[in-house]
């Protein structure tokens, strides 16, 4: 990231000035959870859940003094702290003959407080001394804390007769210290129904074991994020005048989450060993989040601000298909493969124009998000055929989606000698676009080869004079033109990249002592299994950054699929034991 991010990186800098560089990140992090259960009379349980994800995350970037550099360290401080309660009791009891029944209400919360902080300093005299208080210019500096809270109260009632016919009905209120002040409470209810069609006479159980359909109707929300309800946020500012403060953000205390209806299904098993889920779904979104530039004729900044307008509709499907192919006392063969469909268009923005944020739109007739812009042609030439700027589009071109159309994963899960367990995962999107930001900024900077050679093969730059110039009007002059002018930096559609990928994400081998527990005398011990694993292990991809799977913004802006000198997700090799009680 310094390397591209430093104007001309690739030349007149000694290697050795840009090795002594560090970034180090260090990552402390505790999970754990306790679960406990009541049963005070027959039929009656209470259950009580509880989790802690704590975690520290440091940065470190230096860079000592020398030939090239003053000097520059700068550190980053994250603390984060989220806990998770459960609460419910259930209660199953029977309406009438064959006809049962099972109740839940329960409550739920979650609590997370993150604090950051940063500072960095420049100018060493020396590079013995590289503390950060050893700077003597100071550069940006600051602190940040955050708290969120949500919660919610449910109640779900499921009934069944003659183990054939299901329904479940269920209602959710939510609380979200993001949701605005005025904004009405978030009441989700839940409508399903299942039926057993292999329970009929008529229906040919030799071949399919089980067959149940099934089909629901159901509200969940997306939550605006946590400071979109908070009309004004200042920070702190320092400058040659002295401290004052800016707007950071501007919220809205009316927003409220975005609302979602869907679907129908079934599910199969059929010749003994093989089972089939599938779900089709359509979803209508309304009060969808978007975000909206704020005016600078308001009298405050030029800001996006979190609104709640139009609609959306999305439909797709879910399937898992599962086989067990080997069943035996010392050997299984398992396999499972998931495939999911889904799209999205914008139906009503509630009269307002398409708004647009970096290279992604929300507009009236196209996917949420998808990326639209011009796209370059070609190149244009003057009267003596020489390179003249691009040709592009006039109008905006459709780019495509950073959300993936098809998604799927393929996994094989193998035990063998009983006790040894191999676990292999692989998963893939397709149809799927990635802005790549950080090649438009590596190249504004001067660090991508292929268009230096290329703007001096076109004769554009007295730099290079090693590099031989074409001859205008001449047919290798014309191909080098038109490959120059899909790089030109103006034109965000030159960036927009295929991110379809195939990757291996997961192997582990794992051994169980179950065996070797049974007569030890270890009898409140059910198993102990002891393993080794590897996660992002390989992927394949036509995308030339980093990492096929990232976002520079996170998922809760409008922005999606930009890939902004954010590192890529790293191969985790671990080493595990797990305790059952």
């Amino acid at each position: 990231v310094q390397t591209l991010g430093r104007s001309s990186a690739y030349f007149g800098i000694d290697k050795t000035e840009i090795f002594r560089s560090e970034n180090k990140g260090i990552l402390e992090s505790f999970t754990g959870g306790v679960q406990f259960t009541y049963t005070p009379l027959d039929k009656l349980v209470f259950y009580f859940g509880g989790g802690i994800d704590n975690n520290n995350f440091r940065v470190d970037d230096v860079q000592p003094p020398g030939n090239e550099f003053t000097g520059y360290r700068s550190t980053y401080n994250r603390e984060n702290k989220q806990f998770t309660y459960d609460l419910h009791g259930k209660y199953s009891y029977e309406i009438l003959p064959n006809l049962k029944a099972t109740s839940i209400i329960g409550a739920q919360l979650f609590d997370r407080t993150t604090r950051n902080s940063g500072f960095e300093t420049y100018n060493f005299l020396t590079d013995l001394i590289t503390d950060i208080g050893a700077g003597s210019t100071v550069g940006n500096y600051g602190e940040y804390f955050l708290n969120t809270k949500e919660a919610g109260i449910f109640t779900e009632h499921n009934f069944k007769y003659k183990s054939q016919y299901f329904l479940t009905l269920g209602l959710r209120e939510d609380y979200s210290s993001s949701i605005g002040s005025e904004a009405s409470m978030i009441l989700y209810p839940k409508a399903s129904f299942a039926l057993r069609l292999d329970r009929y006479d008529w229906f040919p159980t030799k071949l399919i074991s089980l067959f149940k359909f099934r089909a629901a109707y159901g509200e969940n929300g997306q939550l605006p994020d946590v400071l979109s309800h908070i009309p004004l946020l200042w920070g702190a500012t320092t400058g040659g005048y002295g401290a004052g403060a800016t707007i950071v953000s501007i919220g809205n205390n009316a927003i409220k989450p975005e609302r979602i209806k869907e679907f129908v299904g079934f599910d199969t098993e059929f010749l003994k060993n093989y089972s089939l889920e599938f779900t089709y779904y359509r979803q209508n979104a309304s009060n969808s989040i978007v975000y909206k530039m704020q005016s600078p004729s308001t009298g405050l900044t030029e800001t996006a601000v979190p609104l709640n307008i139009g609609g959306v509709k999305n439909w797709g499907f879910e399937s898992l298909l599962q086989a067990n192919l080997i069943h035996s006392k010392d050997f299984d063969l398992n396999l499972g493969l998931i495939w999911s469909y889904q799209n999205n268009e914008v139906t009503d923005l509630g009269g307002t124009d398409p708004i647009y944020a970096i290279a992604n739109v929300i507009k009236v007739g196209l996917p949420k998000h998808e990326f639209y812009t011009q796209k370059v042609l070609g190149a244009k030439f003057d009267s003596n055929g020489k390179y003249d700027n691009p040709k592009a589009t006039e109008d905006n071109v459709d780019f495509g989606n950073p959300i993936p159309n098809h998604t799927g994963s393929f996994s094989i899960n193998f035990r063998f000698f009983k006790n040894l367990n191999l676990y292999l995962m692989t998963e893939w999107a397709l149809k799927r676009k990635m802005y790549n930001a950080t090649k438009r900024a590596a190249i504004n900077g001067g660090n991508v080869p292929d268009y230096n050679t290329l703007q001096a093969q076109l004769g554009l730059t007295d730099d290079y004079p090693e590099i031989l110039r074409l001859t205008p009007n001449t047919q290798e002059y014309i191909d080098a033109a038109d490959k120059f002018a899909k790089m030109d930096v103006n034109y965000r559609g030159n960036f927009i990249e295929d991110a379809a990928y195939f990757k291996i994400g997961e192997l582990s081998l794992s051994y169980s002592l179950k065996d070797l527990l049974l007569g030890s005398g270890f009898n409140y011990i059910k198993n102990i299994r002891i393993g080794i694993s590897a996660l992002n292990i390989w992927t394949l991809t036509n995308y030339s950054g980093p990492d096929v799977e990232l976002n520079t913004t996170g998922s809760r802006s409008l922005v999606r699929g930009v890939d902004y000198f954010t590192l890529q997700h790293p191969r985790v090799y671990n080493f595990w034991i797990t305790v059952d009680i």
